[in-house]
């Protein structure tokens, strides 16, 4: 729907394109580091990857074998002879199916941000991350792979998926909301990691910390409602656990990760993201929702045009049909 726009788009400001280098991801575990932008893989080697990476912890490996579940699969999916393949490759062999609990640990250590914060004041069901923050979970819970395979049979999706890496500037620059909490200022979050990150003990003095907490908390209300810190320090110190992974669409990141994008690139990291492929080699794809910097008082989306014969994407801030501005290309050389 923007390819007519888009190209006559970039023709004008072709002069002044910006061309973005790549950091490169920085990945804790080593069970993504092989991968290339523009790669591909079937669905079972990305599983493959997230199930080692989540076994590298000696808590998974405990959960395992107390019942808890890899891939969140019921037994009514279990007719189709895939969900079966996957349920006996991923899921241990204890497994509870009358009783399914995620393998949920904390590994980044305590919270050690919570303040005072009242577990009982909610935004979108949930209290300040500070309350939630720390915990790792293969990120399964909500997949339900019948409807996945469904969707493969009847040409919606693809079970062969495309890795591709955004530059943290395109994130850092133009991501203007995290969900939509009312209160999270993105503004305020970038302030105060520069705040702690230009002194010498940065974020390793957890009483400064929480002192500069307090002191923001004082003037800005909810300002890192939707913020986790500690999971932040984590990706800072020790790197990205997991690509955002997509299940649906070619063409939309999914509806959830947004936090993964905000923490990863204000960690100077390039953003991983693992879709299903496209059938076409030029494709586009987009937020889901518009929480990117405002153009003309509006909000917009993060635009990504995809050439994989060329090996090149483009980056636009949109609204729904309308191309606002190119904020350059990546091109893989």
């Amino acid at each position: 729907m923007f390819l007519s726009t888009t190209e006559e788009y970039t023709q004008t400001i072709f002069l002044k394109m910006i061309k973005h280098k790549t950091t490169g991801v920085n990945f804790w575990k080593p069970f993504f580091n092989d991968l290339n932008p523009f790669d591909t893989l079937d669905i079972e080697d990305v599983l493959k990857r997230y199930k080692d990476t989540i076994c590298s912890f000696d808590q998974c490996k405990k959960q395992e074998e107390a019942g808890h579940y890899f891939l969140r699969i019921t037994d009514d999916q279990l007719t189709d002879p895939r969900v079966k393949k996957l349920h006996t490759t991923f899921n241990h062999k204890n497994t509870n199916l009358n009783d399914l609990q995620i393998i949920k640990f904390e590994a980044y250590g305590k919270r050690v941000f919570k303040q005072n914060y009242d577990p009982n004041y909610i935004k979108r069901d949930m209290p300040n991350f500070q309350l939630r923050d720390g915990k790792v979970s293969p990120g399964f819970g909500t997949w339900n792979w019948k409807e996945y395979f469904e969707r493969i049979d009847k040409g919606i999706s693809s079970r062969e998926n495309i890795y591709l890496e955004i530059p943290h500037k395109i994130i850092e620059d133009n991501l203007a909301l995290l969900e939509r909490a009312e209160g999270t200022n993105v503004p305020v979050i970038k302030k105060f990691i520069k705040e702690i990150e230009d002194t010498e003990e940065g974020f390793t003095d957890i009483d400064h910390v929480n002192n500069i907490i307090k002191e923001y908390d004082s003037i800005w209300k909810d300002w890192n409602f939707e913020f986790p810190i500690l999971s932040y320090i984590s990706i800072k110190r020790d790197g990205l656990l997991f690509p955002i992974l997509g299940s649906i669409s070619a063409n939309s990141f999914p509806g959830n990760g947004l936090h993964r994008f905000a923490m990863t690139a204000y960690a100077k990291s390039d953003v991983p993201i693992i879709l299903p492929k496209s059938k076409e080699s030029r494709y586009y794809i987009r937020s889901k929702f518009k929480h990117y910097r405002q153009i003309d008082n509006e909000y917009t989306y993060l635009l990504l045009d995809v050439d994989t014969k060329k090996k090149v994407i483009t980056f636009y801030l949109s609204s729904e049909d309308i191309i606002k501005e190119c904020l350059g290309k990546y091109e893989l050389f």
